[in-house]
């Protein structure tokens, strides 16, 4: 039996390297995904990497710094779903290795917006969709070294840290009305991103592999 036929699905920053990999491994097996993106061009791209035979994607292109985002994410999305399934955001931002209190005013606002705030904001204005009487999944990725606190990781340690206590006070508060909140680790990824901390070194095959695994099984633990 295929748990995820017609289940729908949505991945926030789905143009990364996992999001590219979710969205095939979602397609082929029949999901009704949305899949947003910042960059249209890298939306274009995933698209014709997913083969025709499967189920196409509804692509969002939108940059989650815009207050519009905000507006009409919800509308967007109820076209296409009138409830969701699996929401997974994998939305991040790091602009390299750098001291905490070195970073700008501009830098610490645009950086924890994107790594933090955005993330409660998607939820707040999808929430309408979310759990009642179908039980949902919402998933973040996390790197447990990161969110303990790292030197020189500045507002990634700081958001990722917050995203912890965020998914446990949300499950504290919505598990009973059908809502499952998950952090998945993400070894040397970092969130959605699709380089190593530090740039230099390329990723491990087995690094992506063992954070794609870890997302299927809890999309598929129905």
């Amino acid at each position: 039996m295929n748990r995820l036929q017609n289940k729908n699905i949505i991945i926030f920053g789905a143009t990364g390297l996992i999001g590219k990999h979710l969205t095939s491994s979602f397609a082929s097996k029949g999901a009704n995904l949305i899949v947003h993106g910042r960059s249209n061009e890298k939306l274009k791209i995933l698209s014709g990497q997913v083969p025709n035979e499967f189920k196409k994607p509804v692509f969002l292109q939108s940059d989650i710094m815009s207050e519009n985002f905000y507006l009409d994410i919800l509308k967007i999305v109820s076209l296409k779903f009138k409830h969701i399934d699996i929401m997974i955001n994998l939305v991040s931002r790091f602009d390299g290795l750098k001291p905490l209190i070195d970073l700008s005013h501009k830098e610490w606002n645009e950086l924890m917006e994107v790594n933090f705030n955005s993330h409660w904001r998607i939820l707040k204005e999808l929430n309408p969709l979310l759990g009642k009487n179908s039980k949902s999944k919402v998933i973040f990725l996390n790197n447990q070294s990161i969110q303990r606190g790292k030197a020189y990781h500045n507002s990634l340690s700081i958001s990722m840290g917050a995203l912890n206590s965020l998914v446990q006070t949300l499950n504290l508060e919505k598990k009973k009305i059908g809502v499952e909140f998950f952090l998945v680790e993400s070894k040397e990824l970092f969130a959605g991103a699709t380089e190593l901390l530090g740039g230099k070194k390329k990723f491990k095959k087995k690094d992506l592999d063992f954070t794609i695994n870890n997302i299927m099984k809890k999309c598929l633990a129905y």
